[in-house]
């Protein structure tokens, strides 16, 4: 979690089965076929998120052009052994689907990255990102929206949490360009480290 080295892909964790979150998989999947990967790739997710994904591969016919997979369910408050003294724990999100919001921490010395999933803002997800190292939540509306938090909520939350970094994504910049998410996190209290996540960006522990 530390390092910014490219180690192969060690398995997917998905949080939960609206389209924006699983629409990439049968192309990734093709993708490290064509690219020779034969080693087995773990599947993590809710069992109705598992499902759904596995049916649409099968709509996707793809002739065998996926790697092998190994699907495997997880249940809200699971907790699953990493590599490098690492491990995830999960609780459940306020969604208009069953949804994981996800905790990554290294037993070694405490350091936490935690990720909100797609949630309003709750208890459980509060709950979980306690004191973590970087909070990545979702900034999805302006307003105040079920199943969706704002950037005012968001910074909210990484105040209560005492989180040290806040990385506001799934947001909508037509809606709420970044000068005005990163001014309501600063208004509703929270001091720390704040930024709008970018495609591709490496957040190191």
């Amino acid at each position: 979690m530390g390092s910014a080295t490219h180690a192969p892909l060690q398995g997917i964790l998905l949080t939960h089965n609206h389209t924006d979150h699983i629409n990439g998989l049968p192309g990734l999947f093709f993708s490290l076929s064509i690219a020779g990967r034969q080693e087995t790739l773990p599947v993590y997710g809710l069992a109705p998120t598992l499902h759904l994904v596995q049916g649409i591969l099968d709509a996707f016919q793809m002739d065998g052009r996926i790697p092998p997979i190994a699907w495997t369910p997880i249940e809200t408050g699971d907790t699953l052994p990493l590599a490098d003294g690492w491990h995830l724990r999960t609780a459940a999100t306020e969604h208009s689907r069953p949804c994981l919001a996800l905790r990554f921490e290294t037993r070694i010395n405490g350091v936490a990255l935690t990720y909100s999933g797609d949630t309003s803002p709750c208890p459980a997800v509060l709950e979980l990102a306690q004191g973590s190292d970087i909070l990545i939540h979702e900034a999805t509306t302006p307003e105040p929206f079920f199943g969706h938090t704002t950037p005012a909520q968001a910074g909210e939350v990484a105040l209560q949490a005492g989180v040290r970094r806040l990385v506001l994504v799934h947001s909508t910049p037509r809606l709420t360009p970044d000068a005005e998410a990163l001014a309501a996190v600063r208004q509703a209290g929270f001091q720390g480290l704040a930024e709008v996540g970018r495609e591709y960006q490496i957040l190191e522990l």
